[in-house]
């Protein structure tokens, strides 16, 4: 009985949490007025610090639970602070929870428009945790290479996919047959034509 309690009590709070980010996020700063804006701004300030007393007190009992630590990660992205979700992340082994692969997902759709810090966080979640990327993940990983016309980590993602029979998009794929010449191309373009035959 006990444990059904503890999983609901972690329920609840994560949806106190995940209401809270959304909040937040309706009072991310929009202009207007100055005295306006930064009522927005510590109402924003507030929410985010429940987010936070939330992960500390559900500490206090132990581990912080899978389900709160998402939550609490998408909160962060939600209210367009992936640095503090990406922040979260490297906190897991204090917290007691491993972070999820769809918790580093979260914050890698964040990053989606900083290629350095979407990668830097991709090779640390390949590097340093258990979590492997998702067909979703893989497709976003090869769309961020793509786009930014990084032949070597267009290579890499491209091995995952190989490995795990994952078809690339079409638009990537197209994006990435258009890199200029080289090593690095002429792999991403041999692996391109594999996973075709796949």
């Amino acid at each position: 009985m006990m444990a059904a309690g503890v999983e609901q009590d972690s329920t609840v709070r994560a949806s106190l949490v995940r209401a809270f980010g959304l909040a937040a996020a309706q009072l991310a700063p929009a202009g207007g007025a100055p005295g306006a804006a930064a009522e927005r701004e510590a109402a924003r300030g507030r929410l985010l610090a429940h987010v936070w007393s939330v992960i500390q007190e559900a500490k206090r009992e132990g581990p912080i639970p899978a389900v709160l630590f998402d939550a609490v990660v998408h909160a962060y992205c939600d209210a367009g602070l992936p640095a503090h979700a990406e922040e979260l992340l490297g906190m897991g082994a204090e917290l007691g929870c491993e972070p999820s692969a769809e918790a580093f997902a979260r914050v890698l759709h964040a990053l989606e428009g900083e290629p350095r810090q979407f990668f830097a966080l991709w090779e640390r979640m390949l590097a340093e945790t258990g979590a492997r990327p998702g067909p979703l993940a893989m497709q976003l990983a090869l769309g961020v290479a793509a786009a930014s016309r990084d032949a070597r980590r267009a290579q890499a993602v491209l091995e995952l996919m190989f490995a795990a029979r994952e078809a690339p998009a079409a638009e990537a794929a197209d994006a990435l047959r258009s890199l200029p010449p080289g090593p690095e191309a002429a792999a991403v373009r041999r692996l391109l034509n594999e996973l075709g035959r796949a």
